[in-house]
C-alpha cells in the first residue's frame, strides 16, 4: 500500500508541477522557452533510447522487442505537439488552441500516456495481473480528481468556484438525472453488442479477458464492493477526462484516451466498446454537464460489476 500511495503522490506532484509550469509560461517567455527545451530534450533522449532498444532488443529491456518501438512512439508523442503545424492540424478537428503553450504541454503529456499504454498492451499477455484493492481504486481516482483541478489551473488562473464551473460540475436537474439513467441503457447496449461479436470473432481473447477481469475485480463482486468501484471510477475518470480534458481536446481524442487507459481488456472489441461508451459520455458532457456523465458512469459500473460484465 505504501508503494501505491507513493506512486500516486509522485504522479500528482509531477502533474502539479507541469500544470503550474505550463500555466505560468503563458506570461513568461523564459519559462515558455524552457518548457520547449525540456520537452524537446525528453523527446530526443527517449527516441534515442528507443532506437538503441530496437537495435539491441536483448539488452536493457530483455526480450520485449516492442519496447523500443514504443519508446520511439512515445518520443514522437512528446515531440510532435511542440511543432506549430501539428497543433494547427489538430485544431481543425478539436477545440485545441494551436497558440496555447498550455494545450501543447498537455497534449504532449496525453500522447505520451496514451502511447505508453498502447505499448503496454502489446505485451499484455506477458504481464501478471493481480487483484486490485478498494484502497488502490479510491487513491487512484482521488488522484484523478486532484489532477483535474490542477489541470484547469485551480488557484493559478482561476479560483475554486471557477474551476468547478470549468469542470462542468453542477447540481443536475431531474430531467438530466433521467437522461443520465437512460444513457446507462445505451452504454449497456454497446457493451452487449461488443460481447456478442467477441464471442464469435475473438473467442480465445474473450476467455482470457474474462479470467483477467475476475482476477482484477473479484474482490468487488458484492454490493458494497461494486458501489466503491463504480463510484470511485465514475467520479474520478469523468472529472478528469470529460471535465478537464474534453473541453480542450474534444470528444474523440478524450474518448481514445479513456479507452486506452482500460488496457486490461487487451486489444479487443471491448476496447472499441469502451471508446464508443466514452463518446456517449462525451456527448452527454457537452449537452448536459459532467455531473450527468458521472451518474451514467457510476450506475453503469456498479451494475456491470454486480452482473459480472465489466
Amino acid at each position: 500500500m505504501g508503494a501505491t500511495v507513493a506512486t500516486f503522490v509522485l504522479l500528482l506532484a509531477v502533474g502539479t508541477g507541469l500544470a503550474a509550469w505550463a500555466h505560468y509560461a503563458r506570461q513568461n517567455r523564459f519559462l515558455a522557452i524552457a518548457l520547449y527545451v525540456v520537452f524537446g530534450g525528453m523527446s530526443v533522449l527517449i527516441g534515442l533510447a528507443g532506437i538503441a532498444a530496437v537495435r539491441n532488443p536483448s539488452g536493457l529491456f530483455g526480450n520485449h522487442t516492442g519496447v523500443g518501438y514504443t519508446l520511439i512512439a512515445v518520443a514522437l508523442g512528446i515531440g510532435l505537439p511542440l511543432l506549430p503545424p501539428v497543433r494547427s492540424l489538430l485544431a481543425l478537428v478539436t477545440p485545441l488552441d494551436p497558440h496555447s503553450i498550455t494545450d501543447a504541454a498537455g497534449l504532449s503529456a496525453i500522447l505520451a500516456f496514451v502511447i505508453s499504454n498502447l505499448g503496454a498492451g502489446l505485451v499484455a499477455s506477458d504481464l501478471a495481473f493481480g487483484p486490485v484493492s478498494s484502497a488502490t481504486i479510491v487513491i487512484q481516482d482521488a488522484t484523478f480528481v486532484l489532477l483535474a483541478f490542477v489541470a484547469v489551473g485551480t488557484f493559478m488562473t482561476r479560483d475554486f468556484r471557477g474551476a468547478v464551473q470549468r469542470l462542468g460540475l453542477a447540481v443536475p436537474t431531474r430531467r438530466q438525472v433521467v437522461t443520465a439513467l437512460g444513457l446507462v441503457l445505451v452504454a449497456f447496449s454497446i457493451s452487449i453488442v461488443a460481447a456478442v461479436l467477441m464471442h464469435y470473432l475473438q473467442p480465445g481473447l474473450e476467455k482470457q479477458i474474462t479470467e483477467r477481469m475476475k482476477t482484477l475485480t473479484g474482490s468487488f463482486a458484492s454490493l458494497r464492493g461494486a458501489i466503491v468501484l463504480g463510484t470511485s471510477a465514475g467520479i474520478g475518470e469523468e472529472i478528469l477526462f470529460r471535465g478537464a480534458l474534453q473541453p480542450r481536446y474534444g470528444v474523440l481524442l478524450t474518448s481514445l484516451l479513456f479507452a486506452i487507459v482500460h488496457v486490461q481488456y487487451g486489444f479487443s472489441l471491448d476496447v472499441l466498446a469502451v471508446f464508443l461508451v466514452g463518446i456517449v459520455l462525451g456527448i452527454e458532457r457537452e449537452r448536459l454537464n459532467t455531473t450527468s456523465s458521472i451518474i451514467t458512469h457510476v450506475v453503469y459500473d456498479v451494475l456491470a460489476v454486480l452482473l459480472g460484465t465489466g
